[in-house]
């Protein structure tokens, strides 16, 4: 399974999901178009951001997405 981190999130959170069995790629200053290209090319099963906006088209790119997580409250910054 691969899980894209596209927003500030901790290397203790990161090591858990590396052990856990995830390809972890982690880039904090992806959004918008950048953010759909790497989606795109790495094509992950979990998207996880913070305060980073996950429009529709940028799910829609993502064939192998099985969720996307906010690490915070809230889903105002995710389309559904």
């Amino acid at each position: 399974m691969k899980a894209l981190i596209a927003d500030l999130f901790s290397s203790e959170g990161i090591a858990d999901l590396k052990k856990s069995g995830f390809e972890v790629t982690y880039d904090d200053k992806l959004n918008g178009d950048k953010l759909k290209a790497a989606i795109q090319t790495l094509q992950p099963t979990a998207l996880i951001v913070r305060s980073t906006k996950v429009t529709k088209d940028i799910i829609d790119v993502a064939s192998n997405l099985k969720v996307v997580i906010r690490a915070g409250a809230g889903y105002d910054t995710i389309d559904f």
